[in-house]
């Protein structure tokens, strides 16, 4: 999914609307982490069933260890 123009910020810093690089032309601060973090993919919801076992196994064997 690519987007024709990249996406506008507000500086954490000044609150400068509309910054279109990744360096907001007011304090100089450098916004390309923001960007990163914006432009990450939607998390999916719920737990995968992959992960659901290994919490189980580390559990268990959290558990078996306390009695040893």
């Amino acid at each position: 999914m690519e987007r024709d123009r990249p996406i506008s910020l507000t500086c954490p810093v000044c609150n400068r609307p509309e910054i279109e690089g990744n360096r907001c032309p007011n304090c100089e601060t450098d916004l390309s982490s923001v960007r990163m973090l914006i432009e990450l993919p939607p998390v999916r919801q719920g737990i995968s069933p992959w992960w659901l076992a290994i919490a189980t196994i580390v559990g268990a064997i959290a558990g078996f260890s306390r009695f040893s």
